[in-house]
């Protein structure tokens, strides 16, 4: 159980910095400043946080096969 909820902060944290590169980068480019709760914002955060999840248990199933 440890090692899931490690595994889910873990995917967390990454989301969260792919989610901040992102809206620095929206930055630099269009020299706005971004809205943090726009849903696209959320929407990127969800899908890298599944993609990293997955990722980790594809990963983690081919490890004990």
């Amino acid at each position: 159980m440890k090692k899931w909820i490690g595994v889910l902060l873990g995917c967390s944290v990454f989301a969260l910095i792919i989610l901040f590169i992102n809206q620095f980068l929206f930055f630099l480019l269009f020299r706005e400043t971004p809205e943090w709760l726009t849903l696209r914002s959320w929407i990127s955060f969800v899908i890298v946080f599944l993609f990293s999840l997955l990722t980790f248990i594809a990963r983690n199933q081919e490890r004990n096969h």
